[in-house]
């Protein structure tokens, strides 16, 4: 389903960010998600709670994702340490 897991994406963001928390809250619906994102602050020393979040599979919860526009959202925190509502972040692709 992912090409990486859920810990290897948080390890490169943090990398990407320079920046490493003293602890992280974690919500997935997924179990091996909330494993992987456990053994990264487990080998890391970061504090952290994992909680599964089973009400999705309940209900219609599909949030569409656009690369472009997390693109977007990290730039504007990188540069202006301000997170854009999607919203923002779509005027501005759509802008462009």
């Amino acid at each position: 389903r992912y090409i990486f897991s859920k810990g290897d994406c948080i390890r490169n963001f943090f990398e990407y960010v320079d920046w490493v928390p003293k602890k992280i809250d974690f919500i997935d619906d997924v179990l091996k998600n909330l494993s992987d994102v456990g053994e990264f602050c487990d080998e890391n020393k970061i504090g952290y709670v994992g909680i599964e979040y089973l009400e999705s599979q309940y209900v219609n919860s599909h949030i569409p994702f656009s690369n472009n526009l997390g693109k977007i959202q990290m730039d504007c925190l990188m540069k202006k340490s301000i997170w854009l509502k999607d919203e923002e972040a779509n005027k501005i692709l759509l802008d462009s």
